[in-house]
């Protein structure tokens, strides 16, 4: 597990249960999420990528932390919409881009919903980052939870790393530092 989140620019706020783990073996890259939420807000996928902007979703950030590369990011929704594009700072989006190979697929629980999901080795090399011991990535893990009563409100911010003030995190003081460990069988 990655950690404690956070309500992001509001730290004596209580964040909703949110869980996530990242697994890297020499073939892929897992990620999943757990999300507790009375009141899922999501549709199903839809032609335009930015159908998922209004729904609850997960948010996963990839980048090298060297100010001249670009970061990448997956927003993946409880109904399986998605919003995948390629980014440089600050907010200039390349939505044409997809990661080669993504699989992933969301499913209801008894507190809300979860998100799980794989790269391929190609895929994640196709974005400039190596599958190996001590690599070091810049990671974003976000959550936008919205509520059903209050169409068209802005949704609680959820952060993993909460660079203080707005919530936003096309900025690079909101991404964490993942280190990929190699792991033995006891």
């Amino acid at each position: 597990m990655l950690g404690e989140f956070a309500v992001a620019g509001a730290p004596t706020a209580t964040a909703p249960g949110t869980r996530a783990w990242l697994f890297w073996s020499e073939g892929r890259l897992l990620f999943a999420f757990d999300c507790e939420d009375g009141r899922v807000v999501a549709r199903p996928p839809s032609t335009s990528e930015r159908a998922v902007d209004p729904q609850d979703r997960v948010e996963i950030f990839l980048w090298s932390g060297r100010a001249e590369d670009g970061y990448y990011c997956l927003e993946l929704s409880p109904a399986g919409a998605a919003h995948d594009y390629r980014a440089r700072f600050y907010r200039q989006f390349d939505d044409v881009w997809s990661p080669a190979g993504l699989r992933w697929s969301a499913a209801p629980t008894a507190r809300g919903y979860s998100v799980e999901g794989e790269l391929p080795r190609d895929g994640v090399e196709a974005m400039g980052f190596r599958l190996r011991a001590g690599e070091r990535w810049r990671l974003g893990l976000f959550r936008a939870d919205f509520d059903s009563d209050a169409p068209g409100a802005e949704p609680r911010w959820i952060a993993w790393v909460d660079h203080g003030g707005t919530p936003d995190f096309h900025v690079a003081g909101s991404f964490g530092h993942a280190v990929l460990e190699e792991r033995h069988a006891r």
